[in-house]
């Protein structure tokens, strides 16, 4: 490039400052002493053909370069970083007092040598047979029925299933037209049957037969079939709680109750409870258990307690705890006769005989036998002598 030199002609207005002046209209290039910026300079000096844009941009950083004004730079804006997602305490509802009535409790459990006429039945909840109004009900109630708080003169049906009886006096004047029973769940027409739907419960009550004379009900069961018995207090039949005729479906549950005062007639042969039949189901899950209950058998026929025999099908499956067996005859005999008997267990219960003995025993025995003690009032937990099988 040949040397030129330029300078600044205003042709048009001067820009007012201290240091220089910026040309804004016509530009006269002349012959420059050099072609290179000074030194201190930071401005873009033009190079190759000098057109009046070059020269302007130049002209105008060197103005602002002598006036002491440097251009900031320019700061880039910031990327704006993702915000974290913010963590969301749930602020807790305010807690409110619950105004629903808490469901009633059931009473303490008691173990089977503690119970008695006064702790068991009608009495704890304040009732008594005579108080209670007349039942106006059918002999065979629906299927769903609830029966509550009446005094039963007819013997009960309750086949139908989903059957609740509670805080109720059974106290018939005549027997049922099976096995002359006072309540059943067994259905009878061409054959007898298991009830179909199950679910019955009896709780809280009093079964009493002595409406009615010995020999009327010295066969009878207060409970014939297959269903969830608690805290019943039972009297003056021939037989206390039979589980028999419980099909293949459902389980059967003893608990709480108070048999007692058993009457017999010719040659009747009487059990505060007894299971004849007890059939697994297809997964091996049915059960049926006595459990805190205090079984007296002193009718003058007595077989004994608890009476369990295989007498038509085998009997699987069965429990008792915590039981007080006590009267005449065994307290509690097992024995096989058309069955057999397997998973039979016996554990903490309670023996006061006044007959043969404690306990009688044949067959393949007692899957477990253990805990078992004569009844002794004076010791702990009235633990007395131990009872063997």
């Amino acid at each position: 490039m040949n040397s030129t030199r330029w300078t600044i002609r205003v042709t048009t207005s001067v820009l007012i400052g201290a240091v220089a002046l910026m040309v804004v209209g016509a530009i006269v290039v002349q012959p420059a002493q050099s072609d290179t910026p000074p030194a201190e300079s930071t401005c873009a000096y033009p190079t190759g053909t000098i057109t009046q844009a070059k020269a302007l941009a130049y002209n105008r950083c060197r103005f602002d370069e002598l006036a002491g004004i440097t251009a900031p730079t320019p700061t880039p804006a910031p990327t704006p970083s993702e915000s974290p997602t913010p963590t969301v305490t749930p602020t807790p509802s305010p807690s409110s007092t619950p105004t629903a009535t808490p469901p009633t409790a059931e009473p303490k459990a008691l173990r089977g040598w503690e119970l008695n006429d006064r702790n068991v039945g009608l009495a704890p909840h304040g009732l008594t047979c005579a108080a209670l109004p007349a039942y106006t009900g059918p002999a065979r109630p629906a299927r769903g029925a609830l029966i509550r708080g009446v005094r039963v003169t007819v013997p009960l049906d309750l086949s139908a299933g989903d059957i609740t009886v509670e805080k109720t006096c059974i106290q018939p004047r005549s027997t049922g037209y099976h096995n002359s029973f006072l309540v059943t769940t067994t259905t009878c027409a061409t054959s007898c049957t298991a009830t179909a739907v199950g679910n019955v419960v009896i709780r809280d009550s009093e079964i009493d037969a002595s409406m009615m004379s010995a020999a009327a009900i010295a066969r009878s069961c207060a409970f014939l079939g297959v269903g969830t018995l608690q805290r019943n207090y039972m009297h003056g039949m021939g037989s206390g709680i039979c589980f028999f005729e419980t099909g293949t479906v459902h389980n059967a549950l003893a608990e709480g109750n108070y048999v007692t005062g058993l009457r017999s007639s010719g040659d009747s042969h009487n059990e505060a409870a007894t299971v004849r039949d007890f059939r697994k189901n297809a997964a091996d899950t049915r059960t049926v258990r006595f459990v805190d209950n205090r079984l007296d058998c002193s009718s003058g026929n007595a077989t004994g307690g608890l009476f369990i025999q295989p007498t038509w099908v085998s009997i699987y499956n069965l429990t008792l705890r915590g039981n007080y067996f006590e009267g005449e005859g065994y307290n509690l005999y097992l024995e096989t006769k058309g069955g057999t008997y397997g998973n039979v267990r016996a554990v903490d219960n309670r023996f006061r005989p006044t007959g043969w003995g404690p306990s009688s025993t044949s067959g393949p025995g007692w899957a477990e036998w253990s805990g078992n003690y004569r009844y002794d009032a004076t010791r702990a937990e009235a633990r007395g002598a131990v009872v063997n099988p």
